[in-house]
């Protein structure tokens, strides 16, 4: 079993900023959070790392990246976010208005109909 780990004066965030300003672990589990002063007492020998504001969230077990369709994607004009086809349609021409004249294609990504008056059509 190893030592108990107290984070202090850290924003904890899990999907939200939680209320809390400490998280004390244990065997690299999460096994509490709450105020500095009820985890220290709960664990009065844990080692204690001072987060000093930053941000602390749970580790990524996963964490990776595809990096061709990443690079590609940071290249492609983006329409998340999109709530009408009008909307697309602006991102569109303001986009096209500055692509270099050599056949560049535009490429889009991300966008969602869902929710607009309208699915898109080739007549858009």
């Amino acid at each position: 079993m190893s030592a108990d780990l107290l984070v202090v004066r850290g924003r904890l965030w899990s999907g939200r900023t939680l209320e809390a300003d400490a998280m004390l672990v244990r065997d690299e589990r999460v096994l509490a959070l709450g105020s500095t002063a009820e985890l220290r007492a709960a664990s009065p020998s844990a080692r204690i790392v001072d987060a000093g504001g930053a941000t602390v969230s749970p580790g990524l077990v996963d964490a990776h990246l595809h990096l061709v369709p990443w690079a590609r994607a940071r290249k492609q004009l983006e329409l998340a976010g999109c709530t009408s086809r009008e909307e697309a349609l602006e991102r569109v021409r303001a986009a096209l208005g500055s692509l270099p004249d050599d056949d560049t294609p535009l490429v889009g990504r991300g966008w969602d109909e869902g929710g607009w008056e309208a699915p898109p059509d080739a007549r858009a």
